[in-house]
């Protein structure tokens, strides 16, 4: 079977994207489109002090659900719950994860993880 350059790149990218299974555990991560919308997020937040002085104090925790998992960004006080996947050089804070929970089409706003208010 004969692959192009870009049917090859369209497998590579698609095994990259999805979670890697071994025998005895599952490894997750954040996919890189989800990982360039955080950080462009946090860095608007960081920006937005100078526009509202005061707003830097919010913190901007995330809990991002996809079909199988939570990830959780940026959390003071992530629960027992959650593994920490490491830290985000991209997002720029840690990562923890934990098998899904919420649906992923919630949209909300709420003390979801240790009464903090976090994003869904």
């Amino acid at each position: 079977m004969r692959w192009s350059i870009s049917g090859l790149g369209l497998l590579l990218l698609g095994a990259a994207t999805r979670p890697i299974t071994g025998q005895a555990q599952t490894t997750l991560h954040l996919g890189r489109q989800d990982r360039v919308r955080l950080a462009e997020v946090r860095r608007l937040a960081e920006l937005s002090e100078r526009l509202w002085p005061g707003w830097g104090r919010t913190t901007l925790d995330v809990l991002l659900v996809t079909d199988s998992a939570e990830f959780l960004v940026g959390h003071p006080r992530p629960t027992a719950d959650f593994a920490r996947l490491g830290y985000d050089t991209l997002v720029k804070t840690d990562v923890w994860t934990r098998p899904r929970q919420f649906s992923p089409s919630l949209l909300a706003t709420f003390p979801a993880v240790g009464g903090v208010p976090t994003m869904l």
